[in-house]
């Protein structure tokens, strides 16, 4: 995961300069500004851009749920599992999701395996690739992929309601 900074540093010069740094930790941005030839005075990670950074990466969960139940309809007509991938980046608003069904779909057309090429990019649960995986084995790609979007409908749902019952309190206060 990539979080952004806010930095402040000294050049050889002995000028200060500040700036925004995305990297994965504070040790590796003062690495990145030592780098530079700068002298890190100070680094704050930027909460709220880290969050919008990464939210714009992580597909939302009824996203994943509707590209699933998708999926499943085409695979049980009995299209390629490439064909199903492009069509379903192409039809979800998402665009997180449609970025990692595309790049799935380029590594099944390298030859990867189905829960690979879902696997390489990041946007899916553990539970839902261990499915594919059992799937794949025993040939219920179509059943695997409905039982996938029921649980990750049911996922969305329940974090829902728990995000109004917490804020209700909050609201009322």
């Amino acid at each position: 995961m990539t979080l952004v900074f806010r930095w402040a540093a000294i050049t050889r010069a002995g000028l200060e300069r500040q700036g925004i740094l995305s990297a994965p930790n504070r040790a590796a941005c003062a690495r990145a500004l030592e780098a530079d030839r700068l002298r890190p005075l100070w680094i704050t990670m930027d909460l709220g851009r880290s969050l919008r950074a990464l939210a714009r990466r992580t597909p939302g969960r009824m996203a994943v749920a509707e590209a699933f139940e998708y999926m499943a309809d085409l695979m049980a007509l009995g299209f390629p599992h490439a064909k199903i991938l492009k069509d379903g980046a192409a039809t979800t608003r998402d665009r997180a999701l449609a970025t990692a069904l595309r790049r799935a779909a380029g590594s099944l057309g390298r030859g990867e395996r189905l829960s690979a090429a879902l696997g390489n990019t990041g946007a899916f649960s553990p539970t839902a690739l261990s499915a594919v995986i059992a799937a794949e084995q025993t040939g219920t790609l179509p059943a695997a992929f409905t039982a996938i979007a029921t649980q990750t409908r049911q996922e969305a749902e329940l974090i829902a309601h728990i995000r109004k019952a917490t804020a209700y309190p909050a609201f009322v206060a």
